[in-house]
């Protein structure tokens, strides 16, 4: 756990063999406090628009391989000769597992490597691109000179604090942008990669909904201020080919209750999720099943 929490601490996208580095102990502050208040991007990810599905060869192998839907192959890899007890996958699935797992990996950690450098560079800091990430600073160059943003906020936390329905996040901006219709407050997320969007309005929809900006010491909070009116949310999609689109999301109170639905699935998802465990390494041989 502590090997992770480091981690956690800085930018592990690796640039010619050495990782970024970058200070990221300031990222998220509240997935370091461990209370059951569960984050919006966990929240939202309860919905599955098509995500587990963006490695389609490694689902489609495993599901041919062992007649099973390729989601199931993908989520749970728990398949009647393969799966023999946790962890145990036969040698092909094994490989196909590994490089899902690093390709995965190698997105998550661009992604996060971005997100930084947009930070940085709302932030007035110069910044040094690499021939992987050069084509994303190149959209966000090109965003710049197009929209005008005007930060207002940046990278803050957010709390909602209905009992029941609690849940913290954190957004990547807010601020004025040039629009079609005028300058507009726009509340921002950055993306790389597929866009999802059922799930990103969902996201982002719960920033526009919280109740509160947190600050942050360490794992408690020392100020709460009123969530800002915005005119919109949106999503800045970066892409590898150095372009971006500003994509405004239908954060509207439909999409929030939506949310809110995912948000009270939440406990009972995280029950299911330590019964499947438990089973998982259960000694099978032991108990007594039921026969169809």
């Amino acid at each position: 756990k502590e090997q992770d929490l480091k981690k956690r601490d800085v930018c592990q996208f690796a640039i010619d063999g050495e990782i970024c580095g970058h200070d990221l102990s300031g990222h998220r502050p509240y997935a370091y406090k461990q209370d059951g208040i569960p984050s919006s991007t966990g929240i939202a990810s309860l919905l599955d628009g098509g995500k587990s599905m963006s490695f389609a060869w490694a689902a489609a192998a495993i599901g041919a391989r062992h007649a099973v839907h390729p989601v199931e192959a993908l989520d749970r890899l728990s398949i009647d000769g393969c799966h023999l007890r946790a962890n145990e996958y036969c040698e092909r699935c094994t490989y196909l597992r590994s490089r899902f797992n690093a390709e995965w990996t190698a997105k998550a950690e661009l992604g996060t490597h971005v997100h930084h450098m947009a930070l940085s560079r709302a932030s007035g800091d110069e910044l040094v691109d690499d021939p992987i990430s050069a084509p994303y600073v190149d959209a966000l160059e090109r965003f710049y000179e197009d929209c005008r943003p005007e930060w207002e906020q940046l990278e803050r936390a957010i709390e909602y604090s209905e009992p029941g329905h609690e849940y913290r996040g954190q957004f990547d901006g807010l601020g004025l942008l040039n629009c079609r219709e005028g300058r507009r407050r726009f509340l921002i997320d950055v993306k790389t990669g597929k866009l999802h969007f059922a799930e990103a309005t969902l996201q982002v929809a719960s920033y526009r909904f919280a109740h509160f900006m947190t600050t942050w010491e360490g794992k408690h909070v020392v100020d709460r201020e009123p969530m800002p009116e915005v005119d919109g949310a949106a999503i800045l999609w970066l892409r590898d080919d150095g372009c971006y689109r500003l994509i405004e999301l239908p954060t509207n109170r439909e999409a929030f209750d939506q949310f809110l639905n995912l948000r009270e699935l939440w406990p009972w998802e995280r029950q299911m999720k330590k019964l499947q465990k438990q089973w998982e390494h259960a000694d099978l041989s032991h108990l007594a099943l039921l026969q169809s």
